[in-house]
């Protein structure tokens, strides 16, 4: 039995599917993120400063491009790390918000179009009977 559908809503379909996947992918991101942004991981395990472990009486010398060469305690590296943790949970929430809104922009206007061929098809608005004025008697005996 071969089945024909027509292009039209095989893309349909096709965004359709899409949309459910870059929902879901939204879903999970904030999921998993936004509990980050507002708790960071981080700042309880000991710090590493290039590679090595640290000791709490120890210092670290990190070279940043805007403040120049800088010394940070223990506490600091710990701070910075979970700081680090929460800039890329912010970043992400970011990515799952703008990958929920293209979900929705692409599920909407094409539903709504959708709908709104549905309900042309087949009916005359009142305004086009209007037009039309009365049957016509003509040729009717």
């Amino acid at each position: 039995m071969l089945v024909v559908v027509p292009i039209r809503a095989l893309k349909y379909i096709e965004i359709r599917v899409w949309a459910l996947f870059l929902g879901i992918a939204a879903a999970v991101l904030l999921y998993v993120n936004v509990p980050h942004v507002l708790h960071p991981l981080g700042g309880t395990e000991p710090p590493t400063c290039e590679g090595r472990t640290m000791s709490q009486s120890e210092f670290c010398r990190v070279d940043t491009r805007e403040a120049g060469i800088r010394r940070l305690s223990y506490e600091e590296m710990q701070q910075q790390e979970k700081d680090d943790n929460r800039d890329k949970a912010v970043i992400w929430t970011i990515v799952g918000t703008g990958a929920a809104v293209l979900a929705l922009i692409f599920v909407v206007p094409i539903g709504s179009r959708k709908s709104a061929a549905r309900r042309g098809k087949g009916r005359t608005s009142a305004s086009a009977r209007r037009a039309a004025g009365p049957p016509s008697r003509r040729g009717i005996r």
